[in-house]
Parts: structure tokens; C-alpha cells; sequence
């Protein structure tokens, strides 16, 4: 995914997607637009934070009054808003209220025992002495700032081929008493970077919701040309066309497009297919450095997810051709599903990343699907095996709807084709 910043954000009219939601996603939709903040920064003013991460201290310095900062390796953007974790019982107005530098306050993410809020901030000067006020308030569970940081893609560059077929799909379809399974019922959620649904073998998609975290409009299309990713996965999930059949056609596909890696803008996003109930919810992607409320929402849907089943929370592995430690990545999330490559002869891709965190693998060399403009190009990497993964979950969903995570992870383990040798 790209990490530019959003320049702007609009308001846009709702009401021929909210006609298909029920009432308490309408209503948290309407309550996001009217405190919401969009991903605009003031201009930047030099700044020192230190936040705790998974247990770690962070200590983040800008300078020469530039938002843009080094940890550890990792090149990050700060703004001037902070992300906290508060629980159920510390009312928004004690927070809005509590210094007249903050700005604007926007929801963000609800579980059922806390809940994350994004605070504006007037500047970043601003924001160790406002994080030492709240520090001071009970129910304060965590204090991040909003974070950028660079965001793989676990893609393999591919090109186009006109005479490629999909067939490597077929050893992935599932049926059931002889008759294919293609999803119909179940809702997954795609989060990436935009969605080319007037290509013609997307254009019967189910798609029951979509919205864009940047321009905060229902229009998911990509706006640079080097958007193709989620244009991608969706063809691997939902093509239908003589040319290209993905896995579950007949899903409901929710598409969330998240070009960046704000924290804000990736919790949001997960509020979304939470709200919008998604039994899948495919992540064909990582960060370099997994950040603390990322890994609590995860854990929540995992948890709490599909009536407490347990939402299938599904990332790409990476192609750094690595070992993944646990916290360390997206992929070392231990809830999530988080799916290595292989190849067509069953043995582990080179450029895959493996580790403990792994629950499976799935093929990860090139094959045919949907791109922008109406065109077909080759995909490959950890993020095809997440996308076919997660059209195998929302196939075991289909035929099974009370089936529980833990037995979906069971399942994905006794995949006999392709499995890593």
C-alpha cells in the first residue's frame, strides 16, 4: 500500500449504501461524519513522545520541525493526534473536555469492553503535555500517537499474460456432496488500497458496502496507477467471467479501501467489517513494526467476532523470505490466520516468510486475475496465498455458518495440497 498522506477529506452523501445497513452501523457511520477529523495534519513543529508499544518503551523525537522520524529502522510520519485506548466506563466528554488543544475527537474502534478514540491536537508541541493530562485520568488504557509507517504489499511483481488461465484455482475450490461451494451467504471483507469493480468480471459482484478511509466516500476505485493490489484479491475472491471464476463469487464482498498506514485509518477500517459483520476479513498485507491497538482489534474480532465464533482476520505472511517473530509484524498476531507460499510443487517459496505465527500456506506463484482498466495481469506472492486462503474460509463458512475460528485454524492445517515439504 502506498503511505502518502491524504491532502484532503469530503463529506459525501450516504444514503443509497446506508439503505442496505442495519441501524447501528447507520448511526455510527452518521456519528464518524459528524466528528470526523479526516487524515489532515497541521504543519508539523518539532515534538518529543514516549508511548508504551506491546510492552515496550517508545521514545520518538522529530526534528528540524519535520514530522518524519527514524525507530529502530523504520521510517514513520507523526501527526498531531493521538490514539487512546479508554475503557467503557471514562465518558468521550471527559476527554474532549480536557484541554482546550484538543481539537476534535472521532470514534474509532468499539469492543465490548473499550474503546479507541482519536483526539486532533492543535499541534504536535502539543501533544506530550496533553498525553501527560490524560495519563493522570482513570480508564486510560493506552496512548499512541497516529503513526505512518511504510506498508508491503505481499505481492510478486507480475505482467501481463494473455493466454494465462486460472486453473491453479481449481485445486483450491471446495465442494460439497459433489456441488461447488461459492460463498453465498457470507460476508468478506477486503482491506487494501482500491477496488476496479467496473471491470467487467467484477461488475456482478455482491457488494453489499463500500467506503474509502482517505476521501470518506462509498467510491473505492484506485487513484494511482500503481493501486492494483486490491483490484487483484478481489479477482482471486469474487471474478466471474468466462476469462476468470474466483473462489467465492457468490460472497458478499465489503470493500474498504485503506491506501495508507495510519493507525487511525487502519482501526477504522477494521470498525468497518466489524460492523458490517464480515465472517472474513482478508489483509493481504503487513507492516514493517505491528503496533499495539492493531494487534488489540485483532485480537477482538478473533474473539468476539461473528456472535463470539470468531472472525477470520487474515494476513499475508510477507515476502522477505524471513522468520517472523511473534508481535512482530501483522503476521506475528497470533489470532490472526497468517498464510506463507508455496509452490505448485507443494514446496515452501523462497521469498515466503515462515515462523511460528503461521497457520498455513497456500500457492504463492503467478496466476491470472483482475487488474484496473479492465485488464488481466498476473499475481503472486503471500498476498495471492492470503486471498485464496481467505476464499477457503469464507467456502467452510458457507457450508458450515456455526463452524468456530479454532476449527477453521484446525482445518486449514489438514490441506494436503499444496502443503510446504
Amino acid at each position: 500500500m502506498t503511505h502518502n498522506e491524504p491532502k484532503h477529506s469530503h463529506m459525501i452523501n450516504f444514503s443509497h449504501r446506508l439503505k442496505i445497513l442495519k441501524p447501528p452501523l447507520k448511526r455510527w457511520l452518521c456519528l464518524c461524519l459528524c466528528l470526523s477529523l479526516g487524515i489532515v495534519s497541521f504543519p508539523p513543529q518539532a515534538a518529543d513522545l514516549s508511548f508504551l508499544n506491546l510492552g515496550d518503551r517508545v521514545r520518538l523525537t522529530t526534528s528540524d520541525e519535520q514530522s518524519q522520524v527514524e525507530y529502530l529502522g523504520h521510517s514513520l510520519r507523526i501527526a498531531a493526534r493521538l490514539i487512546v485506548k479508554k475503557s467503557k466506563s471514562l465518558p468521550v466528554s471527559q476527554l474532549q473536555n480536557l484541554d482546550e488543544r484538543i481539537v476534535k475527537l472521532q470514534q474509532l474502534y468499539n469492543a465490548d469492553d473499550y474503546d479507541y478514540v482519536l483526539l486532533r491536537l492543535s499541534s504536535l508541541a502539543a501533544m506530550e503535555s496533553i498525553k501527560a493530562k490524560l495519563d493522570t485520568l482513570p480508564g486510560i488504557l493506552l496512548i499512541q500517537p497516529d503513526i505512518l509507517q511504510l506498508q508491503h504489499k505481499s505481492t510478486q511483481t507480475g505482467v501481463d499474460h494473455a493466454g494465462a488461465t486460472s486453473d491453479a484455482l481449481a485445486a483450491y475450490r471446495l465442494f460439497n456432496q459433489g456441488k461447488r461451494i461459492t460463498g453465498k451467504g457470507v460476508n468478506v471483507a477486503v482491506i487494501d488500497d482500491g477496488f476496479s469493480l467496473s471491470h467487467p468480471a467484477l461488475a456482478g459482484t455482491r457488494l453489499v458496502f463500500s467506503y474509502d478511509t482517505v476521501t470518506q466516500t462509498t467510491n473505492v476505485e484506485p487513484t494511482l496507477a500503481s493501486d492494483t493490489h486490491g483490484t487483484k484479491v478481489a479477482g482471486i475472491l469474487f471474478a466471474s467471467s468466462e476469462r476468470l471464476t474466483g473462489l467465492v463469487p457468490e460472497a458478499n464482498f465489503i470493500a474498504i479501501r485503506q491506501p495508507d498506514t495510519w493507525t487511525s485509518a487502519t482501526l477504522l477500517a477494521f470498525q468497518l467489517a466489524k460492523l458490517t459483520q464480515a465472517d472474513v476479513i482478508n489483509c493481504s498485507w503487513h507492516t514493517d513494526w505491528l503496533l499495539e491497538p492493531i494487534k488489540d482489534v485483532v485480537d477482538d474480532l478473533a474473539a468476539t467476532g461473528r456472535h463470539h465464533k470468531g472472525t477470520a482476520v487474515v494476513f499475508a505472511a510477507g515476502n522477505q523470505g524471513r522468520e517472523v517473530a511473534v508481535n512482530d509484524t501483522e503476521a506475528g498476531i497470533l489470532s490472526a490466520i497468517v498464510i506463507g507460499a508455496v509452490t505448485p510443487a507443494g514446496k515452501l517459496a523462497g521469498f515466503s516468510n515462515r515462523g511460528t505465527s503461521l497457520d498455513g500456506y497456500a500457492l504463492g506463484t503467478p496466476i491470472l486475475t483482475t487488474a484496473p482498466k479492465e485488464e488481466y495481469q498476473m499475481f503472486a506472492g503471500t498476498s495471492l496465498a492470503a486471498a485464496i486462503t481467505s476464499g477457503q474460509i469464507a467456502a467452510m463458512i458457507a457450508k458450515e455458518p456455526d463452524i468456530e475460528l479454532t476449527e477453521i485454524i484446525h482445518k486449514l492445517s489438514e490441506v494436503k495440497l499444496p502443503a510446504p515439504r
